[in-house]
């Protein structure tokens, strides 16, 4: 599944560094690059077992307490309901929960409105921009900063809790790469 969304040219763009499709040996070596140091976690849809996305977290930094997260929905997922924010809510929720994170963050290309604009409707921050940082489709696009801290989720999180005890459309799959 991750071979089949890393070629779909109309998903590349919204989150692997390179916007160009892989052979499957370069998409391996990309993947056990991947595998070092960070963790991935795939989504699937309760009702149907569907793949709906995954989460990678890299950048760990437990001495410092933040890590950078990297959220990916299945472009047939991406506008049916509940999918996409409950996906998010419970890799932010296992993040906070399991590790002692004080800090969140993710790095959102400017022409992804959809995905920062979500981000930010659920108590994230704009903390910074690089200007003019990634070059796709003939211009440059600014890269955007955005975190939540751990005593801003916790005062949001029961809330978006109760949302995801209400009626839980997926389901995290803890594995290794």
């Amino acid at each position: 599944m991750l071979y089949q969304w890393r070629t779909d040219l109309s998903s590349v763009p919204f989150w692997a560094a390179s916007k160009r499709p892989l052979t499957f040996g370069e998409f391996k070596q990309e993947l056990q690059a991947m595998a070092v140091g960070n963790m991935l976690l795939m989504f699937e849809a309760r009702a149907t077992g569907e793949p709906v996305g995954f989460g990678q977290v890299a950048q760990i930094d437990t001495q410092h307490g933040h890590a950078s997260i990297l959220f990916f929905i299945s472009r047939s997922f991406r506008k049916r309901g509940r999918y996409p924010v409950d996906a998010f809510l419970l890799l932010e929720r296992y993040l906070f929960e399991y590790f002692p994170f004080r800090k969140l963050y993710a790095d959102v290309l400017e022409y992804n409105r959809d995905s920062w604009s979500s981000i930010l409707k659920l108590g994230w921050k704009l903390e910074g921009r690089l200007r003019e940082h990634t070059w796709f489709r003939d211009r440059y696009w600014d890269s955007l900063r955005l975190s939540i801290g751990r005593t801003d989720w916790e005062a949001r999180a029961p809330a978006w809790q109760r949302r995801l005890t209400q009626r839980p459309v997926i389901e995290r799959q803890e594995g290794t790469i």
